[in-house]
């Protein structure tokens, strides 16, 4: 009877852990589907700029973060794409990921990275926690995930990993 209620205290205690680890990340990075704001608070030693962060225009579908425009809709931003001829970026980022936090504070922090970005590719920025349905489509397995698409949607290059400012020149 003891090992019986052992196993049922261990099984508890588990998924104490595992709801409160998700209530404490769900926070980390996420982008809010009512206001499109982008919200960071990485760990207590890092400070958040709201200031950074904001909604671009009335239709929700973009953001500024580090001077880039990300979109937020897929959708919209093969739109955008097919009418102006230019390829996709997709940022596959999630709430865990501290390379992705690590992308945000040092790379996309970078001039010539926001220029490039903003000048020759439609940037969207996806947090593949909330799109599991697009993770899968562009078979991304872990974060960051950079998916490079043309106009039309298709895959022409696959990034994976944490991408310094002069790696990140250098594929795209």
């Amino acid at each position: 009877m003891k090992e019986k209620t052992s196993w049922i205290i261990l099984i508890i205690v588990f998924i104490l852990i595992v709801v409160s680890a998700f209530a404490i990340t769900n926070n980390y990075f996420n982008i809010n589907p009512q206001t499109n704001e982008v919200s960071t608070s990485a760990d207590s030693n890092s400070v958040s700029d709201s200031s950074n962060y904001h909604v671009e225009n009335s239709s929700n579908v973009t953001v500024i973060s580090n001077n880039i425009e990300w979109y937020t809709d897929l959708d919209s931003a093969l739109s955008v794409a097919q009418k102006d001829q230019k390829p996709l970026f997709l940022a596959f980022q999630s709430s865990t990921c501290q390379y992705c936090q690590q992308m945000n504070s040092e790379t996309y922090t970078d001039v010539n990275v926001q220029d490039k970005l903003n000048s020759n590719y439609i940037p969207v920025i996806i947090d593949g926690d909330n799109h599991p349905e697009l993770c899968s489509k562009y078979q991304v397995v872990s974060y960051p995930t950079f998916v490079i698409l043309n106009s039309n949607g298709d895959v022409n290059k696959t990034i994976i990993g944490f991408q310094s400012v002069n790696d990140l020149l250098s594929k795209i």
